[in-house]
């Protein structure tokens, strides 16, 4: 298991009252699966469910090598998979889950979005 960890931030548009903790009530976000070389793990988030203007957000501290590939699975979501190096260069990314029309999609930020700028 790496030593260090990195900030990560999951994000989605849906409202905190509409996601939940339990897989019978649809989209969940927490625990957060980890797979990277060699280790794998599950953690809490740093914080619960937070409101922002356009999104709703999560916020773990992902044990993370200084590379490699870390795959990171919140909840029922589906997986999301990190380039290493730059979350260690960077220090934090944003995830963005959505929906558009049926097709889902994520997007990978290597930094802190302006629309989780108020979270820890």
């Amino acid at each position: 298991m790496p030593a260090t960890t990195e900030r990560v931030y999951l994000a989605t548009p849906l409202a905190c009252s509409f996601v939940g903790t339990d897989p019978a009530q649809g989209t969940k976000f927490t625990p957060l699966e980890i797979r990277g070389p060699g280790y794998s793990t599950t953690i809490e988030p740093t914080e619960g469910c937070r409101e922002h203007r356009a999104f709703t957000s999560y916020v773990y501290d992902v044990p993370a090598p200084a590379s490699g590939r870390v795959e990171i699975t919140p909840g029922n979501q589906p997986t999301a998979t990190l380039d290493a190096a730059k979350l260690t260069r960077s220090g934090i990314a944003t995830v963005f889950y959505g929906h558009e029309g049926q097709g889902e999609w994520r997007v990978t930020v290597y930094a802190k979005d302006e629309e989780v700028r108020d979270a820890p």
